[in-house]
């Protein structure tokens, strides 16, 4: 587990809003398939939102946090293209402030620069010049070509980018992934690779994405997405050790369940919420995540946990019901939203060492079981 990461595109849709020939109105879910028997005939035109949604989808029906103001976010915009233009300088003398406008939201329109810089990106891409296109020569596992291509329809069909079959989109998506199988055959392919690659696809051109996902998965996720997935069961089980001190009923009642955290938590972190969150919220979870790493993850987590059950008269006892209020879709709206999620979030009894001594607490665990 990654604990800490001290380290121009356009946006697509960014202006007014566009129409899309796209499926039927989607489900209540980030992750809703395209109906099988919904053809490309049958579809209809559809208003897509800024961030090239379409408007009925959940991704903005949650998405009720004010936007910025047109003079606030001019401002925002130049400090954050004066950091770029001296980034050395501001990452190693000016972390602090970094980090403090990472907080309050990088300005969409540098979003993937801002991305690319925070992982150190671009400098891979710099030290690797022309290995993609290498990359998408080399030939992979047949049976990992087949998952990657029948994942592409799951993958964001709400979105204008990716809702066509066969479509610039999905084309560029099935490169991104190939690349990657390519770069990192041990890893192999995992479903959760196809809408983390898709974020970036939705701010960056191709080659960007490509090595933004490299460095998300080797330097803020190892082994996140291989074997087992040990790694985010360990995730799982710190998540619940730091639930016993933000929300000791809850904890209480899950163990009286008999309900493991990998039950509901593992979507939320292997996707970095994509799935599961109003996408306002999604891109401030990440431009956080770029810059402090995956403890933002935890942090969100837990502010899910502990309001989660807070409409409700009490915390329920039956497993059903508790797995129930754990789904996002059934939490209120209010608790889903970017400025409510990120203020909570550091406003939680939770220091940062506490997610390190919980961690080095684990693997000392692990260590002495494998002896």
């Amino acid at each position: 587990m990654a604990v800490s990461m001290e380290n121009g595109h356009t946006q697509f849709g960014e202006e007014d809003d566009e129409v899309f020939y796209t499926q039927d109105r989607p489900q209540h879910s980030h992750s809703s398939e395209r109906p099988r028997n919904v053809s490309r005939e049958d579809s209809r035109v559809k208003t897509i939102d800024r961030y090239g949604f379409l408007i009925d989808s959940q991704y903005i029906k949650c998405g009720l946090s004010q936007a910025v103001p047109k003079d606030v976010a001019q401002k925002r915009e130049k400090k954050w293209l004066e950091m770029i233009y001296n980034w050395d300088f501001w990452m190693s003398k000016r972390f602090a402030t970094v980090r403090k406008r990472c907080r309050k939201g990088i300005p969409e329109s540098l979003r993937g620069r801002a991305w690319q810089y925070l992982s150190c990106a671009h400098k891979l891409q710099e030290d690797n010049k022309k290995m993609f296109k290498i990359y998408l020569t080399q030939r992979i596992a047949s049976k990992q070509e087949i998952e990657i291509k029948n994942d592409l329809h799951r993958t964001f069909p709400n979105h204008g980018m990716f809702a066509e079959d066969g479509g610039l989109g999905q084309k560029h998506l099935y490169e991104v992934l190939r690349a990657y199988i390519a770069y990192n055959p041990k890893e192999g392919f995992c479903q959760a690779h196809a809408p983390v690659a898709s974020v970036l696809l939705m701010h960056l051109p191709q080659e960007q994405a490509f090595w933004c996902l490299v460095a998300m998965l080797q330097d803020y996720l190892p082994n996140y997405y291989s074997g087992q997935l040990e790694e985010v069961a360990k995730d799982g089980v710190i998540l619940l050790k730091l639930l016993k001190t933000v929300h000791p009923k809850l904890h209480k009642r899950l163990k009286e369940a008999h309900i493991d955290s990998v039950m509901f938590m593992v979507e939320w972190f292997m996707c970095l919420y994509s799935r599961d969150l109003p996408w306002p919220s999604v891109l401030r979870i990440w431009d956080i995540f770029f810059c402090e790493g995956v403890k933002i993850l935890f942090r969100i987590a837990l502010v899910l946990l502990k309001h989660c059950t807070a409409h409700l008269p009490k915390v329920p006892r039956e497993e059903y019901e508790l797995l129930a209020c754990l789904k996002t879709k059934n939490m209120p709206p209010a608790i889903l939203e970017a400025d409510f999620l990120i203020e909570e979030a550091y406003r939680l009894p939770i220091k940062d060492r506490d997610l390190m001594k919980e961690h080095k607490k684990l693997e000392k665990r692990s260590s002495q079981k494998k002896r």
